[in-house]
């Protein structure tokens, strides 16, 4: 694990001062069919960013951040290959549920055209039960599998940095908490919740 230095407003430096970050962890894999991801709250999906990415499968991936009593989500990202350089920052996406994720988007808008309560609220539920990244379905289609994980300190607006091999969009990552990365453009200073 490699220190860390937390880069947030006041209070949050002493409390979580002297952490580590983990590696990459592994997630799995997930299918981007229509060109486009989705990074939103895990909920209300389709009210996230759409972001285009050439179709293809992807990795997807988390790191955390421990002190000696707590643990967090710290990063999550989608991948299609290891080396990349951070471009700019894409959007800011909000978070509600304390759950973020990352789907196709299409596959995701066609499911939530027929989502009626019956099937949202157990989605729901079980989203809300995630305490570690998992990959969730809506329905018995393919098209409705998200990829969700616990977002840092919870509801949020979050960053999106596109993740690029040379003059290439290879994925995406965003940060819940922690160290801003080099970025062409300034990121801006938010406040966690």
């Amino acid at each position: 694990m490699a220190e860390f230095d937390i880069t947030t407003n006041e209070g949050f430096e002493e409390q979580f001062a002297g952490g580590s970050e983990t590696d990459w962890q592994p997630g799995g894999e997930i299918i981007i069919s229509s060109g486009f991801v989705l990074f939103g709250d895990a909920t209300s999906p389709m009210d996230g960013k759409q972001l285009p990415l050439p179709s293809g499968s992807y990795s997807v991936g988390f790191r955390e951040y421990f002190t000696p009593e707590y643990r967090w989500v710290s990063r999550a990202r989608i991948v299609s290959r290891g080396d990349y350089d951070y471009d700019c920052n894409e959007r800011s996406y909000a978070v509600d549920s304390a759950h973020m994720c990352i789907a196709d988007y299409d596959g995701m808008r066609r499911v939530h055209k027929k989502c009626d309560e019956a099937v949202y609220w157990p989605t729901h539920h079980r989203v809300m039960a995630a305490d570690r990244p998992c990959f969730l379905e809506w329905t018995d289609s393919p098209d409705s599998r998200m990829w969700v994980v616990p977002s840092g300190f919870g509801d949020g607006l979050y960053d999106i940095f596109s993740l690029r091999a040379g003059d290439t969009l290879i994925g995406y990552e965003t940060i819940f908490m922690g160290a801003n990365p080099s970025t062409k453009r300034p990121r801006p200073k938010r406040v966690l919740p």
